[in-house]
């Protein structure tokens, strides 16, 4: 198995979102370009309050084009550390603050450059929130169990982060 020459990129759009186009030679040979979501690293968090209530952040989403109620995050600011920006998203979308821990990283896609960050926040209390001008954000307190379902169903955009936080807390089988 070898890995694939790159011979050139270009920028296709650079938006809100960013997307290039990668030439590639491939091991056979040949030729391909690729269109990749050239995406900064961004961090999901899967905040508890004392009560074990997780919280969420609900908002219209472009993409789908419909409200989905997801884990707070957002973008990790050039030279930020992963578990401060967590903790800044969290606060900015809910108010909410709390104790971080780090649980890792995935990859977006294959297609993708970009890494989510996952990050757990325990004992979550409320305060002050501090929107951007693109945000509308319901917060939300759900119980675990309705974060899993909702998670193994397929209906929460960072589904992974969700699923490794409650496999963490012993929570990702039915009943507990």
């Amino acid at each position: 198995m070898q890995d694939w020459k790159l011979l050139g990129q270009k920028v296709l759009h650079a938006g809100f979102r960013r997307l290039i186009s990668r030439r590639y030679q491939l091991p056979n040979g040949k030729e391909h370009d690729f269109e990749i979501l050239d995406n900064p690293d961004s961090v999901a968090v899967f905040a508890l309050t004392a009560e074990g209530q997780v919280i969420l952040a609900k908002q219209f989403r472009p993409g789908p084009m419909t409200q989905l109620s997801e884990l707070p995050g957002g973008i990790i600011d050039a030279g930020e550390d992963p578990v401060t920006a967590g903790m800044r998203e969290l606060q900015e979308e809910t108010g909410y603050t709390g104790s971080p821990m780090y649980l890792g990283a995935a990859w977006y896609s294959a297609y993708a450059c970009g890494r989510r960050h996952m990050v757990l926040a325990t004992n979550c209390v409320p305060g002050e929130r501090n929107l951007e001008p693109t945000e509308d954000v319901e917060v939300l307190l759900v119980s675990m169990a309705e974060v899993r379902e909702q998670a193994l169903q397929g209906n929460m955009t960072d589904a992974g982060t969700a699923l490794r936080a409650l496999g963490y807390l012993g929570k990702l089988e039915e009943g507990k």
